[in-house]
């Protein structure tokens, strides 16, 4: 996105940071369509999400699309529209009836289980057992580095409350996803 009009700059941060993880530079798709702007005051178009997702899924080898629940997990307006879009192509794309693609979605907590780091694992773990289809992650000490050192690679977006994002939030840690389809 070209949010603050830092998208060339915010690009290259985004491929240093998917490097990083293990990633090709090459394997970084990145959508530039000023349709879809980096603007938490723009909606986006749901079947435009829904056709720029399933033109990615249907290019490639993918089976399963992870994405945002429908509170945004931080009521980001594009992260909604992420998960309705993806939602709207699950449901009616004709050409993923022959190449299914499971969905599920990351899980919005409240602000107190948000910023409760690890311990959120608990409350976590109960939810995964209670529900069928839902999978939880689970970060060790180096993979919690590794995503404190991803994450740093975004320097124009490194404010003082990412920060504390990095310290306390237990998406570093923990990421509990449910299965739409």
């Amino acid at each position: 996105g070209d949010h603050d009009g830092q998208g060339e700059l915010r690009k290259k941060e985004l491929v240093k940071a998917a490097v990083s993880l293990g990633l090709t530079p090459d394997s970084v798709i990145i959508v530039d369509d000023p349709n879809l702007p980096d603007d938490p005051r723009k909606a986006w178009n749901i079947a435009l999400v829904a056709k720029t997702v399933e033109a990615v899924v249907t290019a490639g080898d993918v089976d399963t699309v992870f994405t945002f629940d429908k509170q945004g997990v931080s009521g980001h307006p594009n992260h909604i529209a992420a998960y309705m879009g993806v939602k709207h192509m699950a449901v009616t794309s004709q050409r993923l009836k022959f190449h299914p693609v499971n969905v599920y979605v990351l899980e919005s907590v409240g602000l107190v289980r948000k910023y409760s780091s690890i311990i959120d694992t608990v409350f976590s773990l109960g939810s995964v057992l209670a529900a069928g289809d839902s999978l939880m992650f689970v970060a060790d000490v180096q993979a919690y580095s590794m995503g404190v050192q991803a994450m740093a690679l975004h320097e124009s977006q490194m404010m003082w409350f990412r920060k504390l994002y990095l310290a306390f939030s237990r998406y570093m840690f923990i990421n509990t996803y449910s299965k739409i389809n």
